[in-house]
């Protein structure tokens, strides 16, 4: 290691080794003993069987503990970020559990469990659970609707929405769980063998304080604060090992297929009636739009767009009525819905994974370069501009190879000179492909000068 690496940890040993000796000269020996009597005795403890087996005890303890609470926080927040009715029904049981102190539940604990050695394993459980719950709860309540919305368009496999939706939202979550989880657990697995076991570390260290041996003492608190280091460094590699926040490669992963191409399509609502609760959104609502008609709805917001073009898009069903919904849509939304961890061509495939075309990759970057971001293949998109982003999902949506396009909202985000370029290239698709649009927007006027058979206001009830 050079020299200018060990400046930092010699920075930070040195204040440590100071407040010692001071604390020493004041508190006296006898409370704090001399540094060089407290390593040691640390080194007659290592070689002592006795210590290791204590040692093994109390870090197999807290790995079991961690990986039932990580077993089952696990789907259990993800079912509570998902389900309303879950997260109200659990919330608060949960907080009380983690804002409960491991003292609270260490005596019940030695009464059912005994003190064999249970009762630590327990505490960890019960430290890291709620940890983990809560953590994986709120990642995915993080995750828009729009997401999953897109993913059933593009992405439908259960296994794509895992892998490349629900894994990387919730991987801060996990990543902060498996190193904070660990060392709590070794902690608490200490605090339930001090109180509750007749074997591991935490039960050295208390006999070794019941008699007053405060070299002994401090040398087991040395050997638990670098195992404790040693955890957290550990879990800190494993979950850059197997929790990227990033992810190698284009994201192509699929068997080649014989391209199939659809021809234009149709899209009617017939009779359509859509509430939600007792707020009417559509009634007996009817339109048609065929191949290369492109329609424009106008309203302003809260009044259902959104619920309209979903409905389009087969993603909702009617109360009364129906939908013709084209067989392979193409969306734009007002959300990029963007995947981070990505990059621009990965992105950019991510229909072609579900339709495992061949060629794929050649066409993603014929797209890329025909929406203007030739030479931005391998950016990730928290480094893109707003328009960029907008443009990737417009070469997403084209990857669809679609038979009629949804777009609600897509550029009003962006200034009105972008918002022009992005329309301009979206009609030239559309003329060229002869595919049908939905177009659900704020400002008609900016697509009065463009080929537009309809304009329509959207239904009030």
């Amino acid at each position: 290691m050079k020299l200018p690496l060990l400046l930092p940890w010699v920075a930070g040993v040195v204040p440590v080794v100071s407040l010692w000796y001071l604390g020493t000269w004041v508190f006296s020996p006898d409370i704090i003993p001399w540094l060089p009597h407290v390593l040691a005795k640390l080194g007659v403890d290592l070689l002592s069987p006795e210590t290791w087996t204590d040692l093994v005890l109390t870090v197999g303890r807290t790995l079991a503990g961690f990986l039932l609470a990580f077993g089952l926080g696990l789907p259990l927040g993800v079912w509570m970020g998902r389900s309303r009715r879950a997260d109200g029904s659990m919330f608060l049981p949960v907080i009380l559990l983690q804002a409960c102190p491991p003292l609270f539940w260490v005596i019940p604990l030695i009464l059912v469990l005994g003190t064999d050695g249970q009762a630590p394993l327990a505490v960890v459980f019960l430290v890291v659970f709620p940890l983990v719950v809560l953590n994986v709860r709120d990642s995915r309540r993080a995750i828009p609707e729009s997401a999953f919305d897109l993913f059933a368009v593009y992405a439908a496999s259960r296994r794509l929405v895992w892998s490349e939706l629900l894994l990387p939202a919730l991987t801060p979550a996990l990543r902060a769980s498996l190193v904070l989880g660990l060392v709590l657990g070794l902690k608490s697995s200490v605090i339930g063998e001090w109180f509750g076991s007749h074997s591991g570390l935490g039960r050295a260290i208390y006999r070794l304080y019941g008699i007053f041996d405060m070299p002994g003492f401090f040398a087991l608190v040395f050997l638990f604060l670098v195992v404790a280091a040693a955890i957290g460094l550990g879990a800190q590699a494993v979950a850059d090992r197997f929790l990227p926040e990033r992810r190698q490669g284009n994201g192509a992963g699929f068997q080649p297929r014989e391209r199939v191409e659809l021809p234009p399509a149709q899209m009617t609502f017939q009779g359509v009636t859509f509430s939600w609760g007792r707020k009417n959104l559509l009634k007996d609502f009817y339109l048609s739009i065929g191949p290369g008609e492109t329609v424009v709805l106008v309203g302003p917001s809260g009044c259902g767009k959104t619920t309209l073009a979903r409905l389009a898009l087969g993603l909702l069903a009617p109360r009364v009525g129906l939908v013709c919904s084209p067989r392979r849509p193409a969306v734009l939304f007002q959300e990029d819905g963007l995947l981070n961890h990505r990059t621009v061509l990965a992105n950019v495939l991510l229909p072609a994974r579900e339709q495992k075309r061949d060629g794929a990759i050649a066409q993603a970057r014929e797209l890329i370069f025909l929406v203007g971001l030739a030479g931005e293949e391998e950016t990730y998109p928290p480094q893109l501009s707003g328009g960029m982003k907008k443009r990737v999902a417009l070469a997403r949506a084209l990857m669809q190879e679609p038979d009629f396009f949804v777009l609600d909202e897509p550029f009003q985000s962006l200034d009105e000179a972008s918002r022009g370029q992005l329309w301009d290239l979206v009609f030239q698709v559309l003329h060229a492909k002869g595919i049908g649009a939905l177009i659900i927007t704020h400002y008609p006027a900016e697509l009065s000068q463009r080929p537009v058979q309809k304009v329509l206001p959207f239904p009030r009830y």
